[in-house]
Protein backbone atom coordinates (compact mmCIF):
# COMPACT_ATOMS: atom_id res chain seq x y z
CA UNK A 1 0.00 0.00 0.00
CA UNK A 2 1.24 2.91 -1.50
CA UNK A 3 0.18 6.85 -1.33
CA UNK A 4 -1.28 9.86 0.78
CA UNK A 5 -3.80 9.68 3.50
CA UNK A 6 -5.16 13.15 4.35
CA UNK A 7 -5.99 13.30 7.94
CA UNK A 8 -8.14 16.02 9.65
CA UNK A 9 -6.05 16.13 13.19
CA UNK A 10 -8.47 16.12 15.87
CA UNK A 11 -7.38 18.70 19.00
CA UNK A 12 -5.48 17.11 21.48
CA UNK A 13 -3.21 14.81 19.82
CA UNK A 14 0.37 15.24 18.64
CA UNK A 15 1.38 14.58 14.25
CA UNK A 16 3.28 11.88 16.23
CA UNK A 17 0.48 10.42 17.97
CA UNK A 18 -1.67 10.24 14.46
CA UNK A 19 1.17 8.40 12.90
CA UNK A 20 1.50 5.68 15.41
CA UNK A 21 -2.08 5.03 15.64
CA UNK A 22 -2.54 4.47 11.35
CA UNK A 23 1.41 2.53 11.44
CA UNK A 24 -0.17 0.14 14.44
CA UNK A 25 -3.59 -0.12 13.24
CA UNK A 26 -2.72 -0.77 9.59
CA UNK A 27 1.13 -2.00 10.06
CA UNK A 28 2.33 0.05 7.16
CA UNK A 29 5.74 2.70 6.80
CA UNK A 30 4.14 5.89 7.89
CA UNK A 31 5.47 9.44 8.41
CA UNK A 32 3.87 12.82 8.43
CA UNK A 33 4.80 15.95 6.51
CA UNK A 34 4.46 18.92 8.49
CA UNK A 35 3.50 18.80 12.39
CA UNK A 36 0.99 20.25 13.88
CA UNK A 37 1.00 21.09 17.68
CA UNK A 38 -1.41 19.28 19.53
CA UNK A 39 -3.86 22.63 20.29
CA UNK A 40 -4.13 22.67 15.96
CA UNK A 41 -6.57 20.60 13.82
CA UNK A 42 -7.25 20.11 10.39
CA UNK A 43 -4.85 18.63 7.55
CA UNK A 44 -2.18 16.46 8.58
CA UNK A 45 -0.63 14.65 5.08
CA UNK A 46 0.24 11.10 5.64
CA UNK A 47 2.73 9.40 3.74
CA UNK A 48 1.97 5.62 3.46
CA UNK A 49 4.62 3.05 2.37
CA UNK A 50 6.74 4.12 -0.68
CA UNK A 51 5.40 7.72 -0.53
CA UNK A 52 7.46 8.74 2.25
CA UNK A 53 10.30 8.40 -0.39
CA UNK A 54 8.54 11.92 -1.94
CA UNK A 55 7.99 13.44 1.62
CA UNK A 56 11.54 15.93 0.98
CA UNK A 57 9.87 17.24 -2.30
CA UNK A 58 6.72 18.04 -0.57
CA UNK A 59 7.50 18.99 2.64
CA UNK A 60 8.73 22.51 2.71
CA UNK A 61 5.78 23.72 0.70
CA UNK A 62 3.33 26.66 1.74
CA UNK A 63 0.34 26.55 4.07
CA UNK A 64 -2.77 28.00 4.61
CA UNK A 65 -4.57 28.86 8.10
CA UNK A 66 -7.55 29.88 10.13
CA UNK A 67 -7.60 30.43 13.29
CA UNK A 68 -8.81 32.88 16.52
CA UNK A 69 -6.40 34.59 18.91
CA UNK A 70 -7.80 36.30 22.47
CA UNK A 71 -6.00 39.88 23.01
CA UNK A 72 -5.26 40.85 26.26
CA UNK A 73 -2.56 38.32 28.11
CA UNK A 74 0.39 36.26 26.86
CA UNK A 75 1.31 32.64 27.71
CA UNK A 76 4.58 31.13 27.82
CA UNK A 77 3.67 28.85 25.06
CA UNK A 78 1.97 31.30 23.39
CA UNK A 79 -0.83 29.49 23.04
CA UNK A 80 -4.03 29.37 25.02
CA UNK A 81 -3.05 26.45 26.77
CA UNK A 82 0.35 27.99 28.83
CA UNK A 83 0.90 29.45 31.71
CA UNK A 84 -0.36 32.91 31.31
CA UNK A 85 2.98 35.62 31.88
CA UNK A 86 1.46 38.83 30.80
CA UNK A 87 -1.60 40.77 30.73
CA UNK A 88 -3.63 43.74 30.82
CA UNK A 89 -6.52 44.95 32.70
CA UNK A 90 -8.49 47.38 29.69
CA UNK A 91 -8.25 46.35 26.12
CA UNK A 92 -8.57 49.66 23.98
CA UNK A 93 -7.29 48.53 20.16
CA UNK A 94 -10.08 48.84 17.48
CA UNK A 95 -10.42 47.12 14.15
CA UNK A 96 -8.54 49.74 12.48
CA UNK A 97 -5.76 49.43 14.64
CA UNK A 98 -5.50 45.84 13.94
CA UNK A 99 -5.69 45.95 10.28
CA UNK A 100 -2.47 48.72 10.29
CA UNK A 101 -0.69 46.57 12.80
CA UNK A 102 -1.31 43.45 10.43
CA UNK A 103 0.60 44.80 7.75
CA UNK A 104 3.94 45.07 9.16
CA UNK A 105 3.58 40.98 9.30
CA UNK A 106 3.08 40.63 5.60
CA UNK A 107 5.60 39.56 3.44
CA UNK A 108 9.10 38.65 3.77
CA UNK A 109 9.99 38.75 7.52
CA UNK A 110 12.03 37.37 10.40
CA UNK A 111 10.38 35.44 12.78
CA UNK A 112 12.31 34.14 16.44
CA UNK A 113 10.72 30.66 17.29
CA UNK A 114 9.04 29.95 20.21
CA UNK A 115 10.45 28.16 23.00
CA UNK A 116 7.76 25.87 23.43
CA UNK A 117 9.04 24.10 19.70
CA UNK A 118 10.39 21.20 18.66
CA UNK A 119 13.26 22.87 16.99
CA UNK A 120 16.83 21.31 18.52
CA UNK A 121 19.32 22.75 20.39
CA UNK A 122 22.41 20.88 22.34
CA UNK A 123 20.79 17.81 21.16
CA UNK A 124 17.32 18.66 22.98
CA UNK A 125 14.02 20.17 22.17
CA UNK A 126 13.61 23.41 22.81
CA UNK A 127 10.08 22.40 25.02
CA UNK A 128 12.43 19.91 26.75
CA UNK A 129 14.55 23.32 28.18
CA UNK A 130 11.43 25.26 28.39
CA UNK A 131 10.13 22.65 30.49
CA UNK A 132 12.86 22.86 32.59
CA UNK A 133 12.81 26.14 33.37
CA UNK A 134 15.66 27.06 30.88
CA UNK A 135 15.41 29.79 28.02
CA UNK A 136 17.25 28.99 25.13
CA UNK A 137 19.00 32.03 23.20
CA UNK A 138 17.13 31.73 19.46
CA UNK A 139 17.94 33.16 16.46
CA UNK A 140 15.30 35.08 13.92
CA UNK A 141 14.30 32.94 11.49
CA UNK A 142 13.35 34.29 7.81
CA UNK A 143 9.56 33.24 6.57
CA UNK A 144 7.24 34.50 4.12
CA UNK A 145 3.48 36.01 4.81
CA UNK A 146 1.79 35.61 1.81
CA UNK A 147 -1.34 37.04 3.41
CA UNK A 148 -2.73 37.52 6.96
CA UNK A 149 -6.06 38.90 6.60
CA UNK A 150 -8.55 39.86 10.15
CA UNK A 151 -11.85 37.94 9.61
CA UNK A 152 -13.69 38.96 12.39
CA UNK A 153 -12.98 41.12 15.43
CA UNK A 154 -15.36 41.02 18.50
CA UNK A 155 -13.26 42.35 21.33
CA UNK A 156 -11.13 40.17 22.61
CA UNK A 157 -11.58 37.72 19.73
CA UNK A 158 -9.67 37.72 16.53
CA UNK A 159 -10.39 35.56 13.70
CA UNK A 160 -8.00 35.35 11.26
CA UNK A 161 -6.74 33.70 8.21
CA UNK A 162 -2.73 33.18 7.27
CA UNK A 163 -1.33 32.12 4.11
CA UNK A 164 2.59 31.58 5.13
CA UNK A 165 6.16 29.54 4.13
CA UNK A 166 6.60 26.29 5.76
CA UNK A 167 8.41 26.91 8.98
CA UNK A 168 6.00 29.57 10.15
CA UNK A 169 5.26 29.62 13.98
CA UNK A 170 1.07 30.74 13.69
CA UNK A 171 2.31 31.01 17.52
CA UNK A 172 4.78 33.40 17.39
CA UNK A 173 3.25 35.53 14.44
CA UNK A 174 0.06 35.61 17.16
CA UNK A 175 2.62 36.78 19.86
CA UNK A 176 4.28 39.44 17.80
CA UNK A 177 0.93 41.07 16.80
CA UNK A 178 -0.07 40.75 20.80
CA UNK A 179 3.31 42.85 21.30
CA UNK A 180 2.95 45.51 18.22
CA UNK A 181 -0.61 46.59 19.70
CA UNK A 182 0.84 46.93 23.25
CA UNK A 183 -1.85 44.48 24.64
CA UNK A 184 -0.52 40.75 24.45
CA UNK A 185 -2.05 38.28 22.41
CA UNK A 186 -1.97 34.19 22.93
CA UNK A 187 -3.39 31.88 20.13
CA UNK A 188 -6.94 30.13 21.06
CA UNK A 189 -7.62 27.75 18.06
CA UNK A 190 -6.23 26.54 15.36
CA UNK A 191 -7.37 25.00 12.08
CA UNK A 192 -4.91 23.98 9.03
CA UNK A 193 -6.98 24.38 5.85
CA UNK A 194 -4.02 23.66 3.33
CA UNK A 195 -0.81 22.03 3.32
CA UNK A 196 0.97 22.42 -0.05
CA UNK A 197 -1.49 19.90 -2.37
CA UNK A 198 -3.46 18.48 0.29
CA UNK A 199 -6.64 20.71 0.98
CA UNK A 200 -9.26 20.11 3.96
CA UNK A 201 -12.03 19.21 1.73
CA UNK A 202 -10.34 16.26 1.11
CA UNK A 203 -8.94 15.65 4.90
CA UNK A 204 -10.27 12.32 6.67
CA UNK A 205 -11.27 12.34 10.37
CA UNK A 206 -8.69 10.04 12.31
CA UNK A 207 -12.19 8.37 13.47
CA UNK A 208 -12.90 7.30 10.34
CA UNK A 209 -9.46 6.29 8.99
CA UNK A 210 -9.19 4.37 12.43
CA UNK A 211 -12.15 2.60 12.20
CA UNK A 212 -11.98 0.85 8.75
CA UNK A 213 -10.87 -2.80 8.62
CA UNK A 214 -8.85 -1.41 5.44
CA UNK A 215 -6.96 1.70 4.43
CA UNK A 216 -6.91 1.56 0.84
CA UNK A 217 -10.47 3.46 0.49
CA UNK A 218 -8.41 6.80 1.64
CA UNK A 219 -5.42 6.66 0.13
CA UNK A 220 -4.48 8.80 -2.79
CA UNK A 221 -1.85 7.95 -5.54
CA UNK A 222 1.23 9.88 -5.36
CA UNK A 223 1.37 11.15 -8.68
CA UNK A 224 -2.26 13.27 -7.77
CA UNK A 225 0.40 15.49 -5.76
CA UNK A 226 3.32 15.75 -8.16
CA UNK A 227 1.45 17.72 -10.76
CA UNK A 228 3.89 20.58 -10.66
CA UNK A 229 7.18 18.30 -11.29
CA UNK A 230 7.69 18.13 -15.30
CA UNK A 231 7.16 14.64 -16.22
CA UNK A 232 9.35 11.97 -18.83
CA UNK A 233 7.55 8.92 -19.77
CA UNK A 234 9.77 5.61 -20.58
CA UNK A 235 9.39 3.01 -23.01
CA UNK A 236 8.78 -0.98 -21.37
CA UNK A 237 11.91 -2.21 -22.37
CA UNK A 238 14.10 -0.14 -20.46
CA UNK A 239 11.92 0.06 -17.16
CA UNK A 240 14.47 -2.65 -15.23
CA UNK A 241 17.48 -1.06 -16.26
CA UNK A 242 16.11 2.34 -14.78
CA UNK A 243 14.71 0.75 -11.48
CA UNK A 244 18.42 -0.62 -11.25
CA UNK A 245 19.59 2.62 -11.29
CA UNK A 246 20.75 3.50 -15.39
CA UNK A 247 20.11 6.44 -16.30
CA UNK A 248 18.67 6.64 -19.27
CA UNK A 249 19.61 8.83 -22.30
CA UNK A 250 16.64 11.57 -23.64
CA UNK A 251 16.88 9.17 -26.77
CA UNK A 252 15.42 6.50 -25.70
CA UNK A 253 12.55 7.77 -23.67
CA UNK A 254 8.58 8.20 -25.66
CA UNK A 255 8.10 11.89 -24.35
CA UNK A 256 10.17 14.71 -23.10
CA UNK A 257 9.57 18.12 -22.14
CA UNK A 258 12.18 20.47 -24.00
CA UNK A 259 12.30 22.98 -21.31
CA UNK A 260 13.77 20.51 -18.57
CA UNK A 261 17.24 21.98 -17.30
CA UNK A 262 20.30 20.31 -16.20
CA UNK A 263 20.08 19.15 -12.48
CA UNK A 264 16.36 19.60 -12.13
CA UNK A 265 14.31 16.60 -11.43
CA UNK A 266 11.62 14.82 -12.92
CA UNK A 267 9.21 12.09 -12.08
CA UNK A 268 9.57 9.10 -14.76
CA UNK A 269 6.74 7.01 -15.80
CA UNK A 270 6.23 4.15 -17.67
CA UNK A 271 3.66 3.90 -20.82
CA UNK A 272 0.44 3.39 -18.31
CA UNK A 273 1.59 6.62 -16.42
CA UNK A 274 2.67 4.68 -13.03
CA UNK A 275 5.47 6.62 -11.52
CA UNK A 276 8.86 5.11 -11.53
CA UNK A 277 11.36 7.47 -9.85
CA UNK A 278 12.38 10.32 -9.44
CA UNK A 279 15.59 11.70 -11.25
CA UNK A 280 17.86 14.43 -12.14
CA UNK A 281 18.77 15.93 -15.55
CA UNK A 282 21.73 15.67 -16.28
CA UNK A 283 24.50 15.67 -18.98
CA UNK A 284 26.76 12.35 -19.57
CA UNK A 285 30.21 12.64 -20.90
CA UNK A 286 31.60 15.79 -22.33
CA UNK A 287 29.35 18.96 -22.62
CA UNK A 288 29.66 19.18 -26.10
CA UNK A 289 27.20 21.97 -27.62
CA UNK A 290 26.57 20.79 -31.04
CA UNK A 291 25.89 17.01 -29.36
CA UNK A 292 24.42 18.57 -26.37
CA UNK A 293 20.81 17.39 -26.70
CA UNK A 294 22.15 14.10 -27.58
CA UNK A 295 24.12 13.24 -24.07
CA UNK A 296 21.24 14.35 -22.03
CA UNK A 297 20.42 11.78 -19.70
CA UNK A 298 17.96 11.00 -16.74
CA UNK A 299 20.02 9.29 -13.37
CA UNK A 300 17.20 8.39 -11.04
CA UNK A 301 17.37 9.53 -7.29
CA UNK A 302 14.75 7.91 -5.79
CA UNK A 303 13.14 4.73 -7.14
CA UNK A 304 10.07 3.35 -6.26
CA UNK A 305 9.38 -0.85 -6.06
CA UNK A 306 7.28 -2.58 -8.50
CA UNK A 307 3.64 -3.19 -7.34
Amino acid sequence: MDGFLIVNKPKGLTSHDVVEKVRKKFRVKTGHLGTLDPLATGVLPLAIGEATKLTPLLLHRDKEYAGEMVLGFATDTYDIEGKVINKVERITVSREDIEEAVKKFRGDIKQVPPMYSAIKKGGKRLYKWAREGVEIERKPRAVSIFAFRILEFNSPIIKFYVHCSAGTYIRSLVNDLGETLSCFATLKELKRLKSGPFHIKEAVSLEEIISSPSISPFLKPMEMFLQDIKEVKVAAEFVKNLLQGTPIYKSKLLSYPPEVKKGEIVRVVNEKGKLLCLAESKFMGKEIPSRAENNIAFQPRRVFRKT
